[in-house]
């Protein structure tokens, strides 16, 4: 308003001096008046002025812009996590040689995930598409995700191959494939919609053509699902000895839903013998977790760095 900063000098002997500064950008002072009130021993000024009507509107403006922007910034505050282990339930996703099935290592890791997080973000809550032994239909996983407002989406997944000899980590974010293989990793893990009594009416709009038009929909997320995908991999191949794959894209449906940056990571290749042993151990499923969660720990710094930027930017 009017007075930008009122100042208080004490004088001695109880005499004190008062000067107040005008917002003389916004108003034109033309004359002030000073009046005391002595039985009440009350002081007023009075000030005469013109008012820069757009300056008023101007300032008004950027209050309310700032005001946008720190809503905008508590809205999109790094304070929910969702972990998603692949699989479930009837479906058991991959299954080793020796029979390990994916359902079963990705629980764990996801698990485990999730008590790392939970030591060491306690202001970030973690929800879980599922934390036993349950089958989720791929849909509804996104829908859990946005329905707590989650600011990253982490689905955790073992690898098959017809190759038998194909090993290592792969991070995917959601996009059109660009090689045969992400095509076949697409095709094995969104096959279990299958398994959904009216899946052919729930994905009926799901196609090579519309993964394009999701991706481009998801554009605002792209860049950050890019740089967790990195800072993951990165983190799992510091933690582990399995070699890396590589971020890569394809078509995945349970990326489809989640309205935030999201990525899907395989974690090593159960059809490959020796993978599935060391893949079935307790010891490197926590290797892998604590690979994930160094990468998201990375991936957030990065994250609320960028919040900081945006609000030092502000007028």
């Amino acid at each position: 308003g009017l007075i930008r900063e009122i100042k208080a000098l004490p004088l001695g002997n109880g005499a004190v001096q008062l000067s107040l500064a005008f917002n003389t950008g916004m108003f034109t002072i033309k004359s002030t008046r000073y009046d005391w009130d002595s039985r009440s021993n009350s002081y007023t000024i009075s000030a005469l002025t013109n008012v820069d009507v757009s300056e008023v509107y101007r300032q008004e403006k950027e209050k309310r812009i700032r005001q946008e922007l720190l809503q905008d910034q508590q809205k999109w505050k790094f304070d929910t996590i969702v972990l998603d282990a692949g699989h479930g339930g009837k479906d058991p996703g991959a299954i080793g040689p020796a029979g390990t099935q994916e359902k079963t290592v990705v629980l764990n890791i996801v698990r485990e995930l999730g008590g790392l997080i939970q030591k060491e973000w306690p202001d970030v809550k973690v929800v879980y598409t599922r934390s036993d032994d349950t089958f989720i239909p791929l849909k509804d996983r996104g829908k859990i995700a946005n329905r707590h407002d989650g600011k990253l989406f982490v689905s955790v997944h073992c690898n098959a191959a017809k190759n038998r000899s194909a090993k290592g980590a792969e991070v995917y974010i959601l996009g059109p494939h660009k090689n045969d293989d992400a095509l076949e990793v697409a095709m094995m893990e969104n096959a279990v919609i299958k398994q959904e009594a009216d899946y052919e009416e729930r994905y009926r709009g799901f196609s090579e053509e519309y993964t394009i038009i999701s991706s481009l929909a998801q554009n605002a997320f792209t860049l950050q699902s890019t740089e967790a995908a990195r800072y993951v991999l990165e983190g799992m191949q510091e933690k582990t000895k399995l070699n890396d794959r590589g971020v890569r894209q394809a078509g995945f449906v349970v990326l489809w839903t989640p309205s935030m940056p999201s990525i899907l990571v395989e974690a090593g290749y159960l059809s490959n013998h020796e993978e599935e042993r060391v893949l079935r151990q307790k010891s490197t499923q926590q290797a892998i977790a604590k690979g994930i969660f160094n990468g998201l720990d990375r991936y957030r710094e990065q994250y609320e760095r960028q919040q900081v930027a945006a609000a030092s930017a502000m007028p």
